[in-house]
């Protein structure tokens, strides 16, 4: 059994490739609604095609962290980075075995979903997505290889 917990990966997982570069982007999540939504009273509580940004009613303090769990440059930089510390953070894997990262790290971790993905509009890793007004912003980080010794803060230059 525990063999099977330890190879388990989602169906829908999203894998990601490394990041070439740095980068940073606003994601816009309004949603129109595709179908009326009820009120339980026999009548209608937000009609079809109703847009609504669920950042404009809510606050978010967590921090997605999405890594390559099979990559270790990837690991090795979310072991170094102020994530790794930081309760708020939730690591979400593109790949790797997260049992064995969670045993690693000593901290829980959660595959990332297609959907998810897609929603945040993620296109490499390590990306690391934080609220910004009723926005979420992304930033893509190039870890570089050792040989070529770059910083890789995050941060633009």
């Amino acid at each position: 059994m525990t063999a099977l917990i330890k190879k388990y990966q989602p169906k829908d997982l999203q894998r990601l490739p490394a990041a070439t570069e740095n980068k940073k982007f606003l994601v816009d999540l309004t949603y129109t609604l595709n179908r009326n939504i009820p009120d339980g009273q026999g009548g209608i509580l937000y009609p079809k095609g109703y847009s609504f940004n669920p950042l404009d009613y809510v606050n978010l303090s967590s921090i997605l962290v999405v890594i390559d769990g099979s990559d270790r440059r990837q690991v090795e930089w979310f072991k170094d980075s102020p994530y790794a510390d930081d309760f708020r953070c939730r690591l979400l894997l593109s790949g790797g075995d997260f049992y064995d990262l969670i045993m690693d790290l000593g901290r829980p971790a959660f595959y990332l979903s297609a959907e998810i993905a897609d929603r945040l509009k993620l296109a490499a890793v390590p990306s690391v997505v934080v609220q910004q007004g009723n926005k979420m912003l992304v930033q893509e980080i190039l870890v570089p290889d050792k040989e070529t010794q770059k910083e890789s803060t995050g941060e633009d230059k």
